[in-house]
């Protein structure tokens, strides 16, 4: 499983691409100027992404593709 996990994976670990969140800042800051960041909690660098991976992602994965 480890090793159809790392082929999966590859192209993603392997990538040195760049990705633009201007869009995102800007709506993120639209909702703070309207107090609905609260509601939405829209602020994706709260986001505990090893946490996400373990308990989230990997277990989906796993239960979906295997």
């Amino acid at each position: 499983m480890a090793i159809r996990l790392a082929e999966l994976y590859k192209p993603y670990l392997l990538f040195h691409g760049s990705f633009d969140d201007a869009n995102t800042e800007r709506l993120r800051m639209a909702m703070k100027q309207c107090n609905m960041d609260v509601v939405l909690n829209f602020d994706p660098r709260c986001i505990k992404w090893e946490d996400y991976f373990m308990n989230t992602h990997l277990p989906g994965a796993v239960k979906r593709i295997f």
